[in-house]
């Protein structure tokens, strides 16, 4: 199965930490910019205050993808009082995909970690292509399209930016 898009050369994050501004250069690859993670994550790790400790901040990434050329942010949902929208429904999120959208989604890790950040850049039956969802293999893999679902159903931590392409 090939990525859509697989003409994109996706960047894994190179720590433990910085899944937030990774999340932002592969957004701008999506969006057809040629940033490479190493021109890229210095200042997006400023950018986005991202520190070792703390990670990157919900807020700070929102910040950002507001001022990133190309990439505009359709809507944002969150399970907390940051942004005031319920957890998309699947149909909406679905459909945002099947329409060239991607979308960045923060969600806890199912061991109870710290959150972490991943682009989602397309459906395809049954799967959702995924950038750095795993530390390990290759930096765009696929997911089954019912644990992107069980992930957008966090009760608590779940943020998702549905994004498009700027005209």
């Amino acid at each position: 199965m090939r990525p859509a898009n697989s003409g994109i050369r996706y960047t894994k994050q190179y720590d433990q930490y910085s899944c937030g501004p990774t999340a932002l250069i592969n957004t701008l690859k999506w969006a057809g910019s040629s940033i490479s993670l190493k021109k890229g994550i210095k200042h997006y790790q400023t950018k986005v205050l991202c520190t070792k400790i703390n990670g990157t901040g919900v807020l700070s990434l929102d910040f950002a993808l507001q001022g990133l050329p190309k990439v505009k942010i359709v809507t944002r949902y969150s399970t907390h009082t940051l942004f005031p929208k319920k957890p998309p429904k699947w149909s909406a999120v679905k459909a945002h995909l099947q329409q060239g959208g991607t979308l960045i989604l923060r969600y806890d890790w199912p061991s109870g970690e710290d959150a972490h950040y991943v682009l989602v850049t397309h459906l395809t039956t049954t799967m959702a292509g995924v950038v750095n969802y795993k530390s390990t293999g290759p930096s765009h893999s696929f997911i089954h399209q019912r644990t992107l679902r069980q992930l957008l159903r966090q009760k608590e931590s779940l943020v998702c930016w549905l994004l498009s392409k700027k005209q």
